[in-house]
């Protein structure tokens, strides 16, 4: 969307905080009285897939909104509730039906984190469930998802995604969508998230008729930082990590979040997913953690200069050479570096989407790609001594 006002940004800020918006002042919520006003708010926390949180937030202080503004939000607070009720029992058929044939199924992203992070249904949509099972157990997972109405695309989608991704899609009316994950990042990725380690450390969750698994916090924590830097960064991820965070309280394994960031290369998403978190949403990070995901200062300078929080803030206009840079400084290492550069040079790195949508990419559009990314690496960096003093801004004194 186009410029956000400023006080907009601040409110659905404050809404997805855990302290909430009770530090708002009152003319913050007179504010919402005016049509325009409130018509940004709503489109700006729609826009972010906040809206349920920012809704059920100011639910909470209805006697210091002005009265209009309560009678608006009520009719949508109740069809995100039901909107939630369904997903959450599609999740739960889903789930059990998978095992109680002998399938280990661990829940992923947001229909695990609605029952593990979040207080109301309405504050955590989701528009699919993400499951995980072992490689071996997906053509029968598959096959028991057909039986309960559940739909593949077409053999061509599937050989693509079995061949570049990490899990097929299947569908059913009237909108239901699952993805079967067999891994958690897609071959080409840079970072080494491991399934198994997902599954051996699952914990298991009980619900209304229903008990599944979801992965570990600190392995959630991973997951989501490398979804964040895969989506350009969104503040739905950061509200995420932060409530995981919170939800596990001084259960958190923090010296565990490290050594696993750093086995499985995923340290350069997770540093700056957390700095963002804190900066933006007050997430509490224990003094020193960060610093000793080990980031050369190299990456921390360049990755700063991306200006992460005006990103994830969508207040600079997307390019997608900066999801491609933010892709690069979050690699780990410097010939893994190179080698995605490359990657990105030749067209490696998107050929399977190419192969989806049908597009070739021919030597032109490669190198204007390139040319491009080129570009804005110039143009951004020219400034060594700026671009120090931004990263010292962004990354703290750590």
């Amino acid at each position: 969307m186009g410029t956000v006002t400023p006080d907009v940004t601040a409110v659905v800020l404050a809404c997805s905080r855990r302290d909430g918006a009770a530090a708002l002042p009152q003319d913050a919520f007179l504010r919402l009285g005016s049509p325009d006003y409130h018509q940004e708010f709503l489109a700006f926390a729609n826009s972010h897939q906040l809206l349920g949180l920012a809704l059920v937030e100011l639910a909470r202080h209805t006697g210091r909104l002005p009265s209009g503004i309560r009678d608006e939000h009520q009719p949508l607070l109740k069809q995100l509730r039901r909107q939630a009720v369904l997903w959450d029992f599609e999740r739960d058929q889903v789930v059990s039906r998978l095992q109680n044939h002998g399938i280990p199924v661990v829940v992923l992203k947001g229909a695990a984190l609605r029952v593990t992070a979040y207080r109301d249904p309405a504050e955590r949509p989701f528009g699919d469930i993400d499951i995980l099972v072992p490689k071996e157990s997906l053509p029968d997972a598959v096959d028991l998802l057909e039986a309960q109405g559940y739909a593949r695309h077409s053999e061509h989608r599937d050989r693509i995604y079995l061949e570049h991704f990490h899990h097929l899609v299947l569908s059913r009316e009237p909108g239901f969508k699952v993805e079967v994950h067999w891994a958690l990042v897609p071959s080409h990725s840079t970072i080494a998230l491991d399934p198994e380690a997902f599954r051996r450390d699952a914990v298991p969750v009980t619900v209304p008729g229903s008990t599944f698994r979801v992965p570990a916090p600190e392995h959630m924590v991973i997951h989501l930082s490398a979804q964040n830097v895969e989506d350009g960064l969104a503040l739905r991820r950061l509200v995420d990590l932060d409530r995981i965070i919170a939800a596990a309280g001084s259960g958190f394994d923090w010296s565990r979040l490290g050594s696993e960031s750093r086995r499985m290369h995923a340290e350069g998403v997770t540093a700056l997913s957390l700095r963002l978190a804190e900066l933006l949403l007050g997430t509490v990070i224990p003094r020193g953690f960060i610093g000793q995901l080990g980031l050369p200062r190299t990456v921390r300078t360049h990755l700063a200069m991306l200006d992460p929080v005006a990103v994830t803030l969508g207040s600079r206009l997307e390019r997608p050479a900066v999801k491609e840079l933010l892709a690069l400084w979050c690699t780990t290492g410097t010939a893994a570096r190179w080698a995605l550069l490359r990657d990105m040079a030749t067209g490696r790195r998107e050929r399977a989407w190419r192969a989806l949508l049908h597009q070739p990419r021919g030597p032109l559009r490669r190198f204007v790609s390139l040319a491009s990314l080129g570009g804005v690496q110039l143009v951004r960096y020219s400034a060594v001594l700026m671009g120090r003093r931004r990263a010292r801004d962004f990354w703290g004194s750590e």
